[in-house]
């Protein structure tokens, strides 16, 4: 299972790497999680000279949403929230703009009922998304995948995240564990 998560994941890295000259727009949540998960993918955008506007939110609203995704851009970026409205995600995205969450709360819906949408939540591949991978992991993994030089920041920021939503290593099989072992990886080899 934790396989077919990590395969989302460089979906979603290969995504990110064709909107370099993109305009962006980014939702979080305003708790650590999703504040470690824009900080990972806010500098990645920034490195890549990629225009975008980042946005936090307490509580994800229908009204939230909506005035969210009225800002135009080339693609939508939710982070450590989204994954419970789709409902309202779907009434509000524009028809041919893309939409991707990074998310591992629960979903009141199938995605697959949204068009143009890129779903990265363990949720869909039977994981507990409360203890084996949190939002700034997913954002952390995905910014580093995407990434073409060794860059240790995006992870740092994903275990801080995980540490955020008292989260830790998770299981051994766990994104979380896939985070960890690949920033001790990385510190081993730039040291």
């Amino acid at each position: 299972m934790t396989q077919k998560l990590l395969n989302d994941i460089k979906e979603a890295a290969n995504i990110l790497k064709d909107m370099k000259e993109s305009q962006i727009n980014i939702l979080t949540h305003y708790d650590a999680d999703g504040l470690s998960a824009a900080g990972s993918l806010v500098s990645w955008f920034r490195n890549q000279n990629t225009k975008f506007l980042c946005r936090v939110s307490y509580d994800l609203s229908e009204e939230d949403i909506t005035s969210f995704l009225k800002t135009k851009c080339d693609a939508y970026i939710f982070l450590d929230l989204g994954s419970g409205q789709l409902d309202f995600i779907k009434k509000a995205k524009p028809k041919d703009t893309l939409a991707i969450v990074l998310d591992h709360h629960q979903m009141k819906m199938d995605p697959t009922e949204i068009d143009n949408l890129i779903m990265v939540n363990p949720e869909v591949h039977g994981i507990d998304g409360g203890k084996e991978a949190c939002g700034s992991a997913l954002s952390a993994l995905t910014t580093y995948y995407a990434s073409d030089k060794i860059e240790t920041n995006c992870l740092k920021m994903g275990i801080v995240g995980s540490v955020g939503d008292m989260q830790g290593e998770g299981g051994p099989d766990s994104i979380n564990q896939v985070l960890f072992q690949e920033l001790l990886l990385l510190t081993y080899l730039q040291s």
